[in-house]
């Protein structure tokens, strides 16, 4: 997205019919967690009743409904659903990035000041394992991240990790100036759009990043699904080398687990659980569980 997007300054009529919230209350808090619309409502009470009739439930029913996931969430970043995966979290995705994209000991790694976590320890872990420098771009004086970043990018830049707005003040990024910029120098763009997919556009035919993850909680937060996703060009597919999670979800190639590598970086940092990205649930939890999505 760019900043003269013309969407960006659309008015949104009321939507408040479509929640169940009193008229006596104003809720803003929503990127912390946001009401269900009625819709989510209805669609949680026909899973729970069917739950309740498993006989009812055919082993190929898993497969129909995830298929529908993905398509719905290629559509809404411009992409195919072919090139969607289903991933843990954003750290487990943005670990299977780290784990396919090659980098010198004479590059960086670019990120944020700040930054979630989810997108910075597997770079951490990747720069200290193959010893390339990690880069933390400091807060600009005056908010401008944009730009801040364009001047960390340049022929010695090979990753740049950054999301699509800051998380902890909403800053945008201008990821199709920043895109622009690591084709220039042949770095690869790895974007997680945790707390912007849903409330802001992403085109991913437009940005053309290798990857993009998005965590359940930022869905949760601004359109009340449960998906993760993971992004990455289609003509990166089949050099994919997927965790055992992703399994039988059409990335082609050779399948490497590839999670120690998420693991070892939560746990040298002493992380205890997987941020928020695996809604509080423990990194061995996590594991066991499908909680994403992935565009590839």
């Amino acid at each position: 997205m760019t900043h003269s997007d013309s969407s960006a300054g659309a008015a949104l009529a009321s939507q408040r019919h479509l929640f169940e919230i009193p008229h006596d209350v104003a809720f803003l808090n929503c990127a912390y967690i946001s009401p269900l619309p009625k819709v989510s409502l209805s669609a949680g009470d026909r899973g729970l009743r069917r739950k309740a009739q498993p006989w009812t439930i055919a082993a190929a029913d898993f497969f129909t409904s995830s298929e529908t996931v993905r398509k719905l969430f290629a559509d809404l970043i411009n992409a195919d659903a072919d090139d969607v995966a289903f991933a843990p979290a954003v750290s487990y995705g943005m670990a299977q990035a780290a784990h396919n994209i090659p980098i010198r000991r004479t590059q960086r790694i670019v990120t944020l000041s700040e930054q979630f976590p989810s997108n910075v320890y597997p770079w951490m872990d990747l720069a200290e394992r193959t010893r390339a420098a990690f880069v933390s771009v400091p807060r600009p004086g005056d908010d401008d991240w944009t730009s801040a970043l364009l001047s960390f990018i340049d022929g010695s830049t090979g990753i740049v990790a950054v999301p699509q707005c800051h998380w902890t003040d909403g800053g945008l990024i201008d990821l199709e100036a920043i895109a622009a910029a690591c084709r220039r120098v042949g770095a690869a763009l790895c974007v997680d759009a945790t707390q912007s997919l849903g409330a802001l556009p992403l085109d991913v035919k437009r940005v053309d990043p290798d990857f993009v993850q998005m965590a359940a909680r930022a869905v949760q937060s601004w359109i009340s699904l449960r998906c993760t996703a993971l992004a990455t060009r289609s003509s990166h597919r089949a050099q994919l080398d997927c965790a055992p999670g992703l399994r039988g979800f059409r990335w082609p190639g050779q399948l490497q687990p590839s999670l120690s590598t998420g693991r070892a970086a939560f746990r040298r940092r002493g992380a205890q659980q997987l941020c928020a990205d695996a809604g509080g649930r423990s990194l061995a939890q996590a594991d066991l569980g499908m909680d994403g999505a992935a565009y590839s």
